[in-house]
């Protein structure tokens, strides 16, 4: 995109540079004129009293819209301007872009300069600009304001001329305010002749313009020294423009058509001064619709939807909703970095639909960047203060820069926020709470836990040491109430206590959760902090969320797939996920194959080995937004139960997957503990007591059974899908336009789309079995199948292929290593069979004689 726009562009300059460089060194000045007659003669006077001495220059007047009024004018002093030359043209449609462009067309010198009638120019201003002259090069002049008769030279425009009038040549970066308005400039024609005013935007169409103009050229940049005294005087009125009542039309629609072509324009730039004006003027037009939500906060919503339907790939929530959040956030781990607690905190901000600040951490040494949810959650995110120090989970050494950081934020907006929002795990972040509620006591905290902090998974008693005494003799005082006396200088029981004690609302995800933090406690206290507590699941998002970015995998729809998401650990092991899976082949005559995301990094590489053999899919960690999506396409998905029995009296712990999960509406398989939260309520998912099973002999029990068959029944009615099912005589397999049977000594594992092996099903091995594979092509099209074997030792298994009962090829399976094609024609079919030598009772003949089915 970015060579064919460029080469395009030195295409239109070549032809310019044909036509301007003919032109007369001059100046033209452009002057659009609607409804002026208040203004024009003070306009034209600064023109007719130019001290001229060698400057060659015209003036191009264009009559745009209303103008009536201001052609009688001229025409009544004609014999006044009778020393301009002077052009009048007309212009039907009243836009003063479009009088630019069609002036510009119009003149005949070699650079251009704008003039708005309702302003004027110093006497010096064009022969002291004629001086200057060259043919690359951008002139900048003096701007000086005028509101109200008052001169303002110190304006910030003004201030950008007068810091750079010193520089030979200046840069885009030291004009960067000055350069996208049409005042105060003289512009070489070839330059202004690259792009057009955009006579349909309403109003920032110099900014546009002068944006493009930059991204099309590449003009030396000038400032007319200072002591040449060139002024362009610019006449502040009641209803210019820039002055315009905060209108949602001016306020955002009017910024949102500017924003569409600046968003496109700059993936087209590469040069980086070019880039930072473009984004400067990107950032100033949402700066505009800030100020819009700021008195209409109840139309951000309504926003933010127009937004997202433009899909503006550079746009900048952060400045949309600067200063809007009532509500401060304080996660220590926050997206983009990938980590249960920064989904969660999102998820519960999605939920919210309220604008917050947040307060994070810079988890780069610890945590992997995973942008998509970010993505759908910063519409909603102001300021997200991001403490730039190393990442711990306990390490105070670390730790105390996060809590200044996050207590410096208050401090900039302790009138603004009324809310504080934590949530740990990672605990420190219910920290910085302790001294933002000291300071307001009245702003309103709100406190979660993900898991118990003090306590861990194995019923041992965490411990760091905050090493702060002072601290602790003073939290020790009456600042906690009756929670002080239990305060000690352990960072995980501090940060159970301090919000116990000082925050408005504590938040658990299960009643267990909370029983089990706040056992510790008498039983006057326990009260208080049931009277105070809520408990809110983990959120589930809705169903919009899980179609946002389609997920890069796609199953066999053949097989059932069964999918896992998640982490492995002590007390959760994926071994009787592998039983079910047996199980159920077992049981029905469908095969079902799992899939497991997981971290594989930490998984040995000899399982990795065992896992596929077993025939089990390995894959990493997906992004958000594609876990969600790959839920869809999956057809159960499993859940286990942290094993706390011997351990814990109850079981805290509800996993947080399981939100998202239900979100997807794909059935749910989970091994619960007896009395766990999932094992007790009414979730939906279909449940297998760990506790029953028999590793020996694995088995579930009926009711179970009976919900597996029907949720396997409703899957496979699917028209849409043919499935391999085992009968009692073959193996027999449907697609669009074939057919496949096996004969039922062999076994087929399903390994990929359209990827299968096929092997004997079981010992001994006998010269006598079957072991064939039967495929008719049934299409109208040649199809190809690829064979691929794992065996070199000759002469053991040969492999006999009938071409449509008419002749057969038998080779040794060894010849086969190397990916074979066969093409099998229209309405005709092959026998694949394997051949042994003699009787095997030996597992590795099985395995010998594997055959890998590509495209099948």
């Amino acid at each position: 995109m970015y060579d064919k726009y460029q080469a395009k562009l030195k295409s239109i300059k070549k032809e310019l540079n044909e036509n301007t460089d003919r032109l007369e060194n001059g100046i033209s000045i452009v002057i659009p004129v609607y409804d002026g007659l208040d203004f024009i003669n003070t306009c034209l006077e600064s023109i007719l009293n130019q001290e001229i001495s060698t400057a060659k220059y015209e003036v191009i007047i264009i009559l745009n819209g209303k103008f009536a009024d201001d052609i009688n004018f001229i025409y009544s002093n004609i014999d006044k301007y009778n020393n301009l030359d002077l052009t009048i043209l007309i212009n039907d449609e009243p836009s003063a872009g479009a009088a630019r462009n069609l002036g510009t067309q119009y003149a005949k010198y070699t650079h251009v300069t704008y003039v708005d009638i309702d302003d004027f120019i110093s006497s010096r201003f064009i022969q002291s600009s004629f001086d200057l002259l060259e043919p690359q090069t951008i002139l900048y002049t003096q701007i000086h304001n005028i509101t109200d008769g008052e001169i303002d030279e110190t304006n910030s425009l003004n201030y950008e001329i007068i810091n750079t009038s010193q520089k030979e040549i200046a840069a885009l970066t030291d004009l960067n305010k000055i350069s996208t308005i049409t005042a105060c400039k003289i512009i070489p024609k070839k330059f202004l002749l690259t792009q057009e005013f955009r006579s349909s935007l309403k109003s920032g169409e110099d900014t546009v313009y002068f944006c493009e103009l930059f991204a099309n050229n590449r003009p030396n940049l000038k400032v007319v020294p200072v002591d040449e005294e060139v002024v362009y005087y610019r006449v502040i009125r009641e209803n210019s423009v820039s002055r315009k009542a905060g209108s949602y039309d001016f306020l955002i629609l009017q910024r949102i058509e500017i924003l569409e072509i600046l968003d496109a324009l700059y993936d087209l730039v590469k040069n980086k001064q070019v880039q930072r004006l473009i984004r400067s003027k990107y950032l100033a037009q949402i700066v505009f619709m800030n100020s819009y939500i700021r008195e209409n906060i109840a139309e951000h919503g309504k926003i933010v939807d127009l937004i997202d339907k433009m899909n503006f790939k550079h746009f900048d929530y952060s400045i949309l909703n600067r200063d809007l959040a009532k509500k401060l956030v304080v996660s220590y781990c926050f997206p983009p970095y990938s980590d249960t607690s920064a989904t969660i905190i999102s998820k519960r901000i999605l939920k919210d639909n309220q604008i917050v600040d947040v307060v994070s951490n810079n988890m780069n040494k610890i945590r992997k960047k995973e942008t998509s949810l970010q993505k759908i959650v910063k519409h909603l995110v102001g300021k997200n203060k991001i403490s730039n120090t190393q990442a711990s989970f306990s390490n105070m050494f670390y730790l105390n820069k996060y809590v200044d950081d996050a207590f410096s934020l208050f401090l900039e907006n302790t009138e603004r926020y009324e809310e504080i929002y934590s949530r740990a795990m990672f605990p420190i972040s219910h920290f910085p709470p302790l001294f933002m509620k000291i300071l307001k006591p009245e702003v309103r905290w709100t406190a979660e836990f993900s898991d118990p902090l003090l306590v861990d998974i194995h019923s041992k008693v965490r411990f760091t040491d905050i090493g702060n005494n002072n601290l602790v003799r003073y939290l020790s005082k009456d600042i906690l109430g009756s929670f002080s006396k239990y305060v000690d200088n352990n960072l995980f029981n501090l940060m159970e206590i301090i919000p116990f004690a000082l925050a408005d609302e504590l938040v658990f995800t299960n009643e267990n959760q909370m029983e089990s933090m706040i056992k510790r406690f008498t039983i006057e206290e326990k009260e208080i902090l049931r009277r105070k507590s809520v408990i809110l699941k983990h959120p589930t998002l809705d169903k919009k969320y899980y179609s946002l970015k389609p997920s890069s995998f796609d199953f066999d729809k053949s097989v059932i797939n069964i999918g896992y998401f998640g982490n492995f650990y002590k007390n959760r092991s994926y071994h009787h996920f592998i039983k079910l899976i047996d199980y159920l082949n077992e049981k029905f005559n469908f095969q079902f194959k799992l899939h497991l995301f997981t971290n594989i990094d930490v998984i040995p590489e000899g399982e990795q080995k065992i896992l596929d053999e077993l025939n089990i899919n390995l894959y990493p960690y997906l992004s958000f937004l594609e876990f969600l999506n790959t839920t869809l396409k999956l057809d159960f998905l499993l859940i286990n139960d942290a094993l706390t029995r011997g351990i814990k009296d109850t079981n805290p712990y509800l996993p947080s997957k399981l939100s998202d999960y239900l979100g997807s509406n794909t059935p749910v398989i989970g091994f619960v503990e007896t009395g766990s939260v999932m094992s007790t309520e009414n979730n939906g998912i279909i449940k297998i007591n760990v506790e029953n099973i028999d590793y020996n002999k694995f088995n579930v029990d009926a009711s179970t059974l009976t919900e597996i068959e029907n949720k396997v029944t409703e899957i496979t009615n699917d028209i849409n899908r043919q499935y391999l099912v085992y009968n009692s005589e073959s193996i027999d397999l449907c697609r669009d336009n074939n057919e496949i049977s096996l004969s039922p000594d062999l076994r087929m594992n399903n390994l990929a789309i359209k990827e299968w092996m096929i092997k004997p099903l079981e010992l001994p091995i006998k010269m006598k079995n079957m072991y064939t594979l039967y495929y008719k092509n049934n299409g109208e099209n040649v199809e190809k199948i690829g064979i691929q074997s794992f065996y070199s030792v000759k002469n053991v298994i040969k492999v006999n292929i009938d071409y449509n009962g008419e002749f057969n090829n038998e080779v040794c399976i060894s010849k086969f290593r190397d990916l074979k094609e066969i093409s099998i024609q229209p309405k005709e079919f092959i026998k694949i069979k394997l051949k042994y030598k003699k009787y095997y009772n030996q597992r590795t003949f099985i395995e010998a004689g594997r055959l890998k089915l590509i495209n099948l």
